[in-house]
This record gives structure tokens, C-alpha cells and sequence, in this order.
């Protein structure tokens, strides 16, 4: 047989010392993810539920001061989507017109 220049080199085989502990950190280790993501989720619930509150009262006292209603009594949008002019023959996607 012919020697390789490169001898094999491995490790002796190490027997694994205990299959039920290397499970056990597994899947301990999935379940403390488990865990952190359900108290993440909790707490991101309440942080949004609080922030929601928080926005329909600011909601309310702007509607109770009238800043919700332009001089002219329309319903003022809290976002204008439109404050600036829009040109009439914009197209968002390729129009073909007729003629």
C-alpha cells in the first residue's frame, strides 16, 4: 500500500459520557427560548396596549379642543396624505389611453 504524504492524524474516538445530559442542555436551552419569547411577547403587548391608550386620549383632548375641525367645520385629517398638489395625469403604473 502506498504511504500518503499527509499521515491520519484523527483523534482517538472519545465516547460520548452521557446521551440523556446532552439532550437535557438541548432541550432546556429550547426551553428557555420558549419562555424569553412568550415574556417578550407579553411584555411587547402591553407596551402596545399602553401606547394605544396613550394615543386615544391624545385623540380625545384634540378632538375636545377642536384642533380636529378646520375653520370651515370639515374634519381635519391628523395625516394629509394629500397636501401637495397632485398633477392630473399622474400614473403610478404604465396607462395606455385610448386615442
Amino acid at each position: 500500500m502506498a504511504e500518503t504524504p499527509f499521515p491520519n492524524k484523527l483523534p482517538p474516538y472519545t465516547p460520548m459520557s452521557s446521551l440523556g445530559h446532552e439532550l437535557g442542555v438541548m432541550f432546556g436551552f429550547m426551553a428557555a427560548c420558549f419562555v424569553i419569547m412568550a415574556v417578550y411577547t407579553f411584555i411587547w403587548r402591553a407596551a402596545q396596549r399602553r401606547n394605544a391608550e396613550k394615543d386615544l386620549a391624545r385623540r380625545k383632548n384634540l378632538q375636545a379642543k377642536g384642533v380636529m375641525r378646520h375653520r370651515d367645520g370639515n374634519r381635519v385629517h391628523e395625516k394629509m396624505v394629500d397636501r401637495h398638489a397632485i398633477p392630473a395625469n399622474r400614473a403610478e403604473l404604465p396607462v395606455h389611453q385610448a386615442g
